[in-house]
């Protein structure tokens, strides 16, 4: 009985340390790849030489997708008005504003020195609570702002003229 038992461990053995080496990486093989390094080498095997269009996220970071600022998203559309007088109609007690009002009624209330500075309203909507935005636009500043040859940082609609 004991000489079975020995056997029994001995195979057990046997078999855990085959697993194990043959679960183990080889000597020869690359390091893990990134994905995007997965789907650069893809590509470039698909067409050797030929620069690949960047992937849809990376245009969410360099298209414009919001021209004219506010408005190019706040509007009324057949499913939902998005204006930014619809909007403020869910805040509880804020007063109620023209159909047409615009990023400069806002700033009227809300300026740099308020109690409630539009900049931290609207970056606290869009980009931490925002999933519509963060999904569709991934924290893209250029919807909201210009950027001039300068540097200058200003936000569409607040341009002085």
């Amino acid at each position: 009985m004991k000489k079975s038992l020995k056997l029994i461990l001995i195979l057990c053995l046997v078999l855990g340390m085959a697993f194990i080496l043959t679960g183990c990486p080889q000597r020869d093989e690359q390091p893990n790849e990134t994905p995007q390094e997965q789907t650069d080498k893809e590509q470039e095997q698909e067409n050797p030489g030929e620069e690949q269009a960047p992937e849809t996220e990376a245009n969410q970071l360099i298209e414009d997708q919001a021209p004219e600022g506010c408005s190019s998203c706040h509007k009324k559309t057949d499913d939902k008005d998005y204006r930014l007088s619809a909007e403020v109609e869910h805040i509880e007690g804020h007063p109620n504003v023209a159909e047409d009002a615009t990023v400069k009624e806002c700033i009227g209330c809300h300026g740099a020195n308020s109690d409630q500075p539009f900049n931290k309203i609207l970056h606290r909507v869009h980009l931490v609570d925002g999933e519509h935005y963060l999904d569709k636009y991934d924290k893209n500043c250029i919807n909201c702002h210009r950027i001039a040859d300068d540097g200058t940082v200003t936000i569409k609609g607040l341009e002085q003229d």
